[in-house]
């Protein structure tokens, strides 16, 4: 048995049948004071009340849907019965619809299913329409910071769809491989407008309850890196060690292995504090009481210099520098 997604069916079209039983309801109301015939279409709130109502049959029922109080209900469906003149609800208990009520609650349920599927075509169309963006990225950085600033971005820019495609190769915007490159590390991209929108601090991190050695001990202890190990590099060699001193070293190949190595206690790992800052807030993690190294790495946003002018890519662009300012993990009190 294949799994299928379950998809709405579209609403259909109001009928012949119930746009011309309308138009003779409409036909049939007294014009009011002056001589003036009435309005063609009712007040929209007053529709909308009046559909909740007698779907639900139930005033209470529909103010809870619209989030409105009964009273407003109430007053919306009174406004619309004089405007109709003829009375939609017979209120006794328990609530039903008249005759002349039952008719035209069938036909205004049928026109809202209409707009409804109309809007959702409509959604459906602008979508397809939303300016592609792709970025290559590491899985870690996808992971850990952009995914759950996402949604922010969307409603930010609803005319531009990220497309990422994460990947540890260096895919080159220059020959059109990606529209943007984030990339980790020093920069100096030969040929690229790079920009470093997110600088990094580095912090030893461990699993909860891990015994942190002093420093000078520090070599007896396994440290985790990805591929690359020039970030220990960099780290014990402003503290004065060297990495050659250090005998257990695991390598791991990827930056979220490496996180859930440490988090399994298998050793310390290097933390970059933008993706890991709220690994440590929820005690996934624990910073070790060693100092940090700030200011030598950072996450760049590598485009095709001749691109510099679509408006989508510098959109993109912006936004990520605007999202790295108010991260409150990148440089936090006491690094």
């Amino acid at each position: 048995m294949k799994c299928r997604s379950a998809t709405p069916s579209a609403a259909s079209p109001p009928s012949a049948s119930a746009v011309a039983w309308v138009s003779r309801l409409q036909s049939n109301v007294k014009p009011l004071g002056g001589g003036h015939s009435p309005r063609p279409l009712p007040n929209l709130a007053a529709l909308r009340a009046f559909e909740a109502a007698g779907r639900h049959l139930n005033f209470s029922a529909a103010a809870a849907e619209l989030h409105v109080t009964q009273g407003a209900i109430s007053r919306h469906v009174q406004a619309l019965e004089a405007e109709l003149g003829a009375s939609l609800f017979d209120r006794t208990r328990p609530l039903t619809l008249t005759p002349t009520g039952a008719a035209y609650h069938a036909a205004v349920r049928q026109a809202f299913a209409g707009l409804i599927a109309a809007t959702r075509t409509a959604r459906r169309e602008a979508q397809s329409l939303r300016h592609p963006v792709r970025v290559t990225l590491l899985a870690s950085f996808a992971a850990l910071w952009l995914m759950p600033r996402l949604p922010a971005f969307e409603a930010a820019h609803p005319g531009v769809q990220l497309v990422l495609t994460p990947d540890v190769r260096l895919i080159d915007p220059l020959a059109g491989q990606t529209d943007l490159a984030i990339r980790y590390g020093k920069g100096g991209w030969p040929g690229g407008l790079a920009e470093c929108f997110l600088p990094e601090t580095l912090v030893p991190v461990a699993a909860p309850g891990y015994a942190a050695p002093a420093l000078a001990d520090l070599p007896q202890h396994r440290l985790l890196h990805p591929s690359d190990i020039w970030e220990w590099r960099e780290w014990l060699a402003a503290q004065g060690l060297a990495l050659e001193s250090f005998p257990h070293q695991q390598r791991l190949g990827d930056y979220n292995i490496t996180l859930q190595a440490a988090r399994d206690g298998l050793g310390i790992a290097l933390g970059r504090l933008a993706l890991v800052g709220p690994l440590l807030a929820r005690g996934d993690l624990v910073r070790l009481p060693y100092p940090a190294l700030s200011g030598v790495f950072g996450h760049w946003a590598v485009i095709d210099p001749a691109r510099a002018g679509d408006a989508a890519i510098a959109a993109v662009r912006s936004w990520l520098h605007a999202a790295s300012m108010s991260d409150t993990h990148v440089n936090p009190e006491g690094t």
